[in-house]
């Protein structure tokens, strides 16, 4: 059944006013360097909270402040309650495709004339992770987000039978597999391990090495 859903739109505004106060406060950080001087750094995530009735919250955050990860840091602009399932978070965060591919060309200008490029990061649990990029899931024949090692291949990292060489995932990578699981695996599900577990196209084009790995799950 349809449940309700707020969120902001467009977003890019909101993540600018962010910037400009914490530029107005004096507490924007490029910590000793480790942030290239031109640019901001901004992580897009999304985390379902609760298990019976909880809601799924989007959220953005700058990595230029001195405690990224703090609630006063965070800035929720799409929640609804409801599973965080591929057809739900489709329906409700789908709007927000285009302009996340945008605001990584973005630029923004403080009030004082300074300019600085968007670095865009994705963040999450692996579970939303897998489900943002069109994954089967962690318990696929090919389960990793950053390459293609196959399941057999991980327990034993010595074993003569694991490749020298494991190729990366890259966006090209995930679309020409979903291309290959709609056309040759005929979108069934059970051939999924055939096309690297890659079933549903990317929802957000944020680069794989863009990627935040979830602590949890190193």
């Amino acid at each position: 059944k349809l449940l309700p859903c707020a969120y902001v739109s467009p977003v890019t505004p909101a993540i600018f006013d962010f910037l400009q106060r914490c530029n107005d406060a004096n507490c924007l950080t490029w910590h000793g360097g480790k942030i290239p001087q031109d640019e901001i750094w901004v992580k897009v995530g999304g985390d379902h909270g609760g298990n019976h009735g909880g809601s799924f919250k989007m959220a953005f955050q700058v990595l230029n402040r001195d405690h990224p990860n703090s609630k006063h840091n965070t800035g929720v602009f799409c929640v609804f309650t409801a599973k965080d399932s591929r057809e739900n978070l489709t329906l409700a965060t789908g709007r927000y495709a285009e302009e996340i591919k945008e605001l990584q060309e973005a630029k923004w200008r403080s009030k004082d004339g300074r300019v600085f490029k968007l670095r865009v990061f994705a963040t999450g649990d692996y579970a939303l992770l897998s489900l943002w990029y069109g994954l089967s899931g962690a318990n696929g024949f090919h389960p990793c987000l950053l390459c293609d090692i196959k399941k057999s291949e991980i327990p034993d990292k010595d074993s003569e039978d694991r490749r020298l060489s494991i190729p990366a995932r890259t966006l090209n990578t995930l679309e020409q597999h979903h291309r290959a699981f709609l056309s040759e695996g005929k979108g069934r599900r059970k051939n999924a391990k055939y096309h690297h577990n890659v079933i549903a196209p990317v929802m957000f084009r944020i680069p794989i090495d863009h990627v935040i790995v979830p602590g949890l799950h190193i």
